[in-house]
């Protein structure tokens, strides 16, 4: 049994469609990380604004 090698041009075609699936994985994936980032940045606001408020009832409740 004989087995062909791929074509240049079927090589070529697969390197491409193989770039092309790597650079759209790493652009999911940056997209996923800058999400992330915006996530975490908003619950530290969220955080932060929580403490304030508590911080204030805290000091309502004692006058």
């Amino acid at each position: 049994m004989r087995t062909s090698k791929p074509s240049s041009r079927a090589r070529n075609s697969w390197l491409k469609n193989n770039l092309a699936r790597a650079t759209y994985e790493q652009s999911i994936s940056t997209e996923m990380q800058a999400a992330a980032t915006m996530c975490d940045s908003r619950a530290r606001e969220l955080r932060a604004q929580l403490e304030s408020y508590e911080r204030e009832y805290c000091d309502l409740q004692k006058n």
